[in-house]
């Protein structure tokens, strides 16, 4: 990762952070596929984590937009391919913040005796 300070803003940090973390999370998960595939999951994965801390994702599109063509010909030769990517970004953002998720019971979760 870049230093924080290269980035025009802490959100862009913060939402490129979140796409690498999504990348670290594929060998975790046995996932292997296209180069292309392995990018739109990164950046669905990348939204979905934003998304579940209620972070705002980066206004930046520079990299989205150099990735498009290849994402657009991945979709062109597998229909299905965004229903893989967003499935298996679903399984990244579930493995990625499970690990912070306490396993230990929260006081709302005890039960009254």
């Amino acid at each position: 990762m870049p230093h924080p300070g290269q980035f025009i803003a802490q959100k862009e940090f913060i939402s490129t952070s979140f796409h690498e973390l999504v990348h670290w999370s594929e060998v975790r998960l046995g996932w292997q596929g296209s180069y292309a595939l392995g990018e739109l999951i990164a950046e669905i994965g990348a939204c979905y984590i934003a998304a579940q801390l209620r972070i705002p994702g980066g206004d930046d599109l520079d990299n989205r937009t150099a990735y498009l063509a290849n994402w657009l010909r991945e979709l062109e030769d597998d229909p299905r391919a965004i229903l893989r990517a967003a499935s298996q970004a679903s399984k990244a953002t579930e493995f990625i913040l499970g690990i912070s998720r306490s396993t230990e019971p929260q006081p709302n979760d005890l039960q009254a005796v």
